[in-house]
């Protein structure tokens, strides 16, 4: 077991002792990653929520200044919280998938979160299976900035990752 400290808050790094590949550790860094992609999608939606006040009139340029401008970069910036949450959220999903191959076994490599739900008989929809391809590339992009399948316009609905993420969630409670 580690303790970092960091700008003074204490977080334990534990793990079985194998490696991080049990089925605890899978599930337990999900749930953490899940946490954390909670805490950024709301400020993001904190962040909207301002903006459209700021801003009703979404495609008219409007001169700001003062504490108001600064209001509106601090909105912008929340915004951008979006793709790292949709990269949390994805990971913790793929850490889901992961607890539940790796009963006894290693977990599979890779970030397919499409072939990974195949692997543990997690059935989807077909809109499901759109955002796990989305949420695929936001692991990617993540994890290898360099790396892209050339899809820049990535469009992901909070909504649909946030319902997507709670039910494997509950799927892999219910499996382990």
């Amino acid at each position: 077991m580690q303790s970092k400290r960091s700008r003074g808050i204490a977080y334990q790094l534990t793990s079985s002792g194998q490696g991080w590949s049990t089925q605890k550790d899978w599930m337990c860094r999900a749930s953490l990653l899940r946490r954390s992609y909670k805490v950024l999608i709301r400020e993001a939606r904190a962040g909207d929520r301002k903006l459209r006040v700021l801003s009703p009139t979404p495609n008219k340029t409007e001169e700001v200044a003062g504490r108001e401008k600064v209001a509106l970069f601090v909105t912008l910036e929340r915004q951008q919280l979006l793709l790292p949450a949709a990269m949390l959220a994805g990971m913790s999903i793929e850490c889901y998938f992961k607890a539940l191959s790796a009963q006894g076994a290693p977990a599979p490599r890779g970030h397919n979160l499409a072939k990974l739900a195949a692997e543990v008989g997690f059935a989807l929809t077909k809109d499901e299976a759109i955002v796990l391809d989305q949420l695929t590339e936001m692991i990617q992009l993540g994890r290898y900035a360099h790396t892209t399948s050339g899809n820049a316009n990535l469009t992901l609905s909070s909504t649909k990752v946030s319902s997507l993420l709670l039910r494997v969630a509950k799927f892999a409670d219910e499996m382990a």
